[in-house]
C-alpha cells in the first residue's frame, strides 16, 4: 500500500477507536469534501483521546503540545504524521481557521488537569465551546458559513456534551458534573466516579439532558434549507439527538453501549434526515 493509503488508513483506525458513529454518518458526506472530513475528524479523534486517556497530567500536556507544533508547521524531521499528511494531501490543512484551533487546543487543554465547574450554565459553556470549534473546522473544509447555519449553535452544545461523554467513560472521571447538580442530588463526586450511586448518577444526568437549551425536549426542527455540504454534520446531530433522548443515556454503562457501537437504526437515521435536505443548495 503506498502512503497516502497507508495514511488514510490510519484516519480510519484512529476514528473508529474513539467514534464509531462517525462511519456511518461519513457516508453521507459530500463526496467533494469526503477525504477533508476524514482527516478533520482523525485529528479531532487524535486529540481528544489525549484527553479521554489521562493518567500523568504533564505527560498530556506535552502530547498536546507535540500536535500544536505538528499543526503549525511541524513538530520534528522527516515525514509529518500520518493525519497531518492526509490533511495536507486532501487539503484541508490550509482551510483550518487558525482561530478554531486555537480555542480547539485551549479547550483540550483545560481538560486535561480540570478545575471543577459549578453550575450548569458553565458545563452548557464549556459544551459550547468544545463543540463550536471542532463544528467550525469541518465546516472550512466543507465551505460552509457557521453564520448562516443557524442549528449550528445547538448542535455544538450536544457535540460537546458527547465528547465529555466519552472521555468520562475512559478516565472514569465525572470532573464535569456541576457542583450545583451533585449537591442537590445530595452525592460526591468520588460516588459518581466509582458508580457506587448509580440513581443519583441517573438523576443527575436528567437533570442536566432535560435543560431546554440542549435541544432534546422539543420535536425535530425544519432543516429543508440547510446547507447541502453540512450533509454530515446534520446527520451526525440527529444521531447524537436520538443517542442523548434515549433514557438509557442517563446509566454510565449505557452511556458505553449507546456511544461504542452503531445499529441499522442509526443508519436509517441518518438516510431519513438526509432525504430532507435540498440538493440545491
Amino acid at each position: 500500500m503506498n502512503d497516502p493509503g497507508n495514511d488514510r488508513l490510519f484516519c480510519w483506525q484512529q476514528i473508529e477507536r474513539n467514534d464509531p458513529m462517525f462511519r456511518v454518518t461519513h457516508a453521507f458526506s459530500h463526496p467533494d469534501f469526503a477525504d477533508r472530513v476524514l482527516a478533520v475528524n482523525a485529528f479531532l479523534s487524535a486529540t481528544g483521546e489525549i484527553c479521554a486517556m489521562v493518567s500523568d497530567p504533564g505527560v498530556a500536556a506535552r502530547k498536546l503540545t507535540w500536535w500544536r507544533d505538528e499543526l503549525n508547521g511541524g513538530a520534528g524531521s522527516g515525514r509529518p504524521h500520518p493525519i497531518t499528511a492526509e490533511l495536507k494531501r486532501s487539503g484541508a490543512y490550509g482551510l483550518l481557521g487558525r482561530d478554531s484551533l486555537v480555542r480547539h487546543f485551549e479547550q483540550a487543554a483545560l481538560r486535561i488537569d480540570p478545575s471543577p465547574l459549578h453550575s450548569l450554565d458553565e458545563l452548557l459553556v464549556r459544551c459550547q465551546q468544545i463543540g463550536q470549534a471542532a463544528l467550525e473546522m469541518e465546516c472550512a473544509v466543507c465551505g460552509v458559513d457557521p453564520a448562516r447555519e443557524t442549528w449550528l449553535s445547538a448542535a455544538a452544545i450536544r457535540r460537546g456534551m458527547v465528547q465529555l461523554a466519552i472521555e468520562d467513560l475512559r478516565r472514569k472521571d465525572a470532573w464535569w458534573a456541576p457542583l450545583q447538580l451533585l449537591a442537590r442530588e445530595g452525592v460526591s463526586r468520588d460516588e459518581i466516579n466509582s458508580g457506587e450511586n448509580a440513581r443519583a448518577e441517573r438523576r443527575l444526568m436528567m437533570g442536566i439532558l432535560q435543560d431546554k437549551r440542549f435541544g432534546l425536549t422539543h420535536s425535530n426542527r425544519d432543516i429543508s434549507d440547510a446547507n447541502y455540504r453540512a450533509r454530515r454534520l446534520i446527520c451526525n446531530d440527529y444521531l447524537l439527538i436520538k443517542k442523548l433522548r434515549n433514557k438509557k443515556f442517563n446509566s454510565r454503562v449505557e452511556r458505553e453501549n449507546l456511544l461504542s457501537k452503531t445499529s441499522p437504526l442509526d443508519v436509517l437515521t441518518c438516510w431519513r434526515v438526509a432525504r430532507r435536505l435540498n440538493p440545491s443548495r
